[in-house]
């Protein structure tokens, strides 16, 4: 059965458990030098990977990538806007060998932070 297959099969009929908190796990966990924890999916894989694992370990059936910030504005924040597919890319990859057939995985995207901002004063 494929995954989109068993999705559908669950939705509705039990509850799914997924990871969650992962930036703040890895904030903790790794050493990020103040900048995002999704470059860690280039920097140290291993670390992501190991809590991708711990996740699937505990029960998760989905896990969740470590991509929420990973869009040009937020790592052009950090000067790592060039690396945007990478890290996406790599977040996917990471959370995908964790999961095996054990577990979904979803992509996780989060806003463009584009509210207010100081450099919109000039």
């Amino acid at each position: 059965m494929t995954t989109s297959h068993r999705l559908m099969d669950e939705l509705g009929r039990t509850v799914l458990a997924g990871s969650g908190a992962l930036g703040t796990s890895l904030r903790r966990a790794a050493d990020t030098a103040g900048g995002p924890v999704e470059i860690l999916n280039l920097r140290q894989p291993a670390a992501v990977r190991s809590l991708h694992n711990a996740y699937r370990d505990a029960g998760s059936q989905i896990l969740i990538t470590n991509t929420f910030g990973a869009n040009r504005l937020a790592l052009g924040d950090a000067g790592l806007g060039e690396q945007v597919a990478a890290v996406n890319e790599a977040g996917v990859r990471l959370a995908r060998e964790a999961a095996g057939d054990a577990a979904m995985v979803w992509a996780s995207a989060g806003p463009l932070g584009l509210g207010l901002r100081f450099d919109d004063f000039g």
